[in-house]
């Protein structure tokens, strides 16, 4: 009895290391696609319609590393902190900008909220969303080269 005992507590070990162990690499995945890479916002979602970022307003997404993100917000530049909780959560820290009045019209206040109620992000290939206010509107950002 003791032997089946020990037996079924092994595998049930092995079972929850094998899940545990899935679950991480999935946020590894991401954090590996975003690391040291560079995205630049092309248009946003919100209500059901997609409005594009006209070119003349420049806004980028650089992950330096597991922990900082820098960029540029139409005129200005930014950095913060980031925390990735597999499998897609993500949340920014503190946005630290550069106050240049920035001509207008300007995308500079969606792109902040962006970061302020960021909920999650996907990335597949060179498509990267940034879901923010409950998932209800979306960043849609194109990978740089």
């Amino acid at each position: 009895m003791e032997v089946i005992m020990g037996t079924r507590i092994l595998c049930f070990a092995l079972f929850l290391n094998l899940f545990l162990s899935r679950c991480s690499d999935t946020g590894d995945a991401v954090s590996t696609s975003i690391k040291n890479s560079t995205w630049r916002l092309e248009s946003i979602e919100s209500g059901g319609h997609t409005t594009s970022v006209p070119s003349n307003e420049v806004y980028t997404l650089h992950f330096e590393n597991d922990t900082i993100v820098t960029g540029q917000v139409h005129c200005n530049t930014y950095f913060t902190n980031y925390r990735l909780v597999p499998p897609d959560s993500i949340s920014f820290g503190p946005f630290n900008a550069t106050k240049i009045g920035c001509p207008l019209p300007s995308n500079q206040d969606e792109f902040r909220l962006g970061f302020d109620d960021a909920n999650s992000l996907k990335v597949a290939g060179t498509q990267l969303r940034l879901y923010y206010l409950n998932r209800t509107r979306v960043l849609n950002f194109e990978k740089s080269m």
